[in-house]
């Protein structure tokens, strides 16, 4: 059985409590090498409404309960996300996501004989590009708002066998091999660019002390670097970094609290100070909790799936936070989420 990133790490999580003791987490490796097929190929060829090209659009890769149906990229009016407008499939695992100017997004696949990222236009339906990635685990992307180039986050293996990494395509071309990154803190969630080309992601030293922390790869610059954290602590390798515009965002989970934590900080130099605290919460179907991965920034408003609860996708207040403004219709949202993008 393969499992959306979200579940991955919330396993791997609980495997970090334990100290890795007796936890094997039941996590899946990736396919051996003569396997092309995604596993949803059942689920027929992708499609798009008409009306969508022109629309705001929410992007969520997820997966859904039944024998029809699978891991597949759900598409929603982003405004008015009362139903499914759209379905990206032929994927084997879709994850994080990323948009660039012009509306494109692109998928992180996972699994493949090689991982990859498909890029799609606003409203396609058929690839206009692929990037493979031959690291096999991509888990998340950015595009640098100063250069066009894409970033590509690569997670470790379970075992830590390999360690993660960050792969930069040149202008988006997956023609260009990529320059590939190693990092202080080797297993990465999925990373953001600030407005200046910075790229950060926070991450999981491997294996001795599983400490965790934030790292950055300056604009221009040829290495990532540690970025001492001060006002918060990442736990595991954090829930991914974003941009509100302003601030870089570390979505973190606390271990004695039942939110979400998005933090706010100030980069200087080698140090990034919380400047705030945006607390997401839930409560869904008799249960009380909520973890969000990887959150998506728009405006004042931030959107997630809630992989505490099945079929449970939020808008909440940015940067009030509390709980949740609205939530796609239960028999719509995907059982569960792992990435998602606003295109326009």
């Amino acid at each position: 059985m393969v499992l959306s990133s979200s579940i991955r790490r919330a396993l791997f999580a609980t495997c970090v409590i334990a100290i890795l003791a007796g936890c094997s987490g039941g996590l899946t490796p990736p396919q051996a090498a003569g396997s092309s097929v995604g596993f949803d190929a059942g689920l027929g060829p992708s499609w798009m409404d008409p009306s969508a090209v022109h629309r705001r659009l929410l992007y969520v890769s997820g997966s859904a309960t039944g024998s029809s149906k699978g891991a597949a990229v759900y598409v929603f009016g982003y405004d008015n996300p009362t139903k499914v407008v759209g379905k990206l499939t032929g994927f084997s695992e879709p994850a994080g996501e990323c948009t660039d100017k012009a509306g494109d997004v692109f998928i992180t696949d996972t699994y493949l004989v090689t991982g990859r990222v498909v890029e799609y236009r606003h409203g396609g339906t058929k690839p206009i590009a692929t990037f493979d990635d031959a690291y096999n685990n991509p888990d998340g992307c950015a595009v640098d708002p100063t250069s066009g180039e894409l970033a590509v986050s690569n997670d470790c293996t379970n075992s830590f066998s390999t360690p993660g990494s960050v792969a930069i395509y040149k202008y988006k071309n997956p023609s260009h091999r990529p320059k590939t990154y190693g990092l202080p803190y080797g297993c990465p969630a999925p990373p953001a660019y600030d407005a200046a080309g910075n790229l950060f992601t926070e991450g999981l030293a491997t294996p001795s002390g599983l400490k965790s922390g934030l790292q950055e790869l300056p604009f221009g610059a040829g290495a990532f670097k540690k970025i001492t954290l001060q006002g918060a602590t990442i736990n595991g390798d954090g829930g991914g970094v974003g941009w509100d515009g302003r601030y870089i965002t570390l979505t973190i989970y606390s271990y004695s609290s039942s939110a979400t934590g998005l933090y706010r900080v100030e980069v200087s130099g080698s140090v990034a100070t919380v400047v705030g605290k945006v607390l997401l919460t839930d409560s869904c179907g008799g249960k009380t909790g909520n973890r969000v991965y990887d959150p998506w920034i728009e405006g004042n408003v931030v959107s997630g799936g809630n992989n505490f609860c099945n079929h449970r996708f939020d808008y909440w207040n940015y940067a009030a936070g509390g709980g949740p403004l609205r939530s796609i219709p239960r028999d719509i949202a995907p059982a569960t989420s792992s990435g998602e993008a606003v295109s326009e």
